[in-house]
């Protein structure tokens, strides 16, 4: 029959209260440890097993020092007098289990593999049906916008489903001012409808946009949101200077402007 075991720790010689307690404290305490595990004990021993001349024998030391060291186990909080038992202070259950044999290691690794398995099936299981669950509200959803867009068309003019379908299908890109841009006629008319210059707007557009790196889909409605803008800014300039009859310059243009801009006007 295999010999018991106790657990010790690597770290007993630099535990405060073995170093605080002293050596014979130290080998009277681990004495105990190995007698509890020989006698399957739970923690506690008779004190009648740890009488003096008996340590003393044990740890070979005399008996003066044998009974020294335990008191100062017992002082330390190593050990705990209980009646006429004494217990090893902080024992548990996880104290007295022993090494595993190799064929106990074995089996317990064969059991952690099936565990793993099963684990591992159920967790893919899982992931499948979730997927499985996705995919067919995905396609569930796709279905029924697919009809629903069948039966707006129906109800639309042919020519009406076209342009849409088309508009759908545009790829819209933002863009710089192009640099052989010119305003359409309709914008000339626009300009000239408004009283304005259309040469001298069309400098001051252009700079506003170089400088202030503008990207637009649609220039010629930029160009015309810029003169009706232009517009309002020089009929409310002429009401504040009154009669005085100055315009406005490129410097007030492009104020102008970006302050519209930033109000989203």
């Amino acid at each position: 029959m295999a010999s018991p075991f106790v657990k010790l720790s690597a770290e007993l010689h630099q535990n405060p209260k073995v170093r605080k307690a002293g050596r014979n404290a130290r080998e009277v305490f681990v004495f105990i440890l190995c007698r509890n595990a020989l006698m399957d004990g739970n923690g506690t021993l008779a004190l009648r097993e740890v009488e003096a001349w008996f340590l003393a024998d044990q740890c070979q030391m005399t008996e003066t020092e044998a009974q020294h060291g335990f008191n100062r186990a017992v002082t330390c909080d190593l050990l705990a007098i209980e009646g006429d038992r004494v217990s090893i202070v902080g024992w548990n259950d996880e104290w007295a289990r022993r090494p595993l044999t190799d064929a106990e290691r074995q089996s317990r690794r064969r059991e952690n593999k099936k565990l793993d398995a099963v684990r591992h099936k159920e967790s893919r299981s899982v992931r499948d049906e979730s997927r499985s669950s996705h995919a067919s509200v995905t396609s569930h959803a796709g279905e029924e916008k697919r009809r629903e867009e069948t039966r707006g068309e129906e109800r639309e003019e042919p020519a009406a489903v076209a342009a849409r379908k088309a508009k759908r299908h545009r790829k819209v890109t933002e863009g710089p001012l192009p640099q052989d841009w010119a305003p359409s006629s309709k914008a000339g008319l626009k300009a000239a409808e408004l009283h304005l210059s259309l040469t001298g707007e069309v400098e001051k557009f252009r700079l506003h946009a170089e400088a202030k790196g503008r990207l637009q889909t649609n220039w010629d409605a930029a160009f015309t949101s810029w003169l009706i803008r232009s517009s309002e800014y020089a009929r409310g300039s002429q009401q504040r200077l009154g009669s005085n009859g100055r315009g406005m310059s490129t410097e007030q243009i492009m104020g102008l402007a970006d302050e519209l801009e930033r109000k989203g006007l």
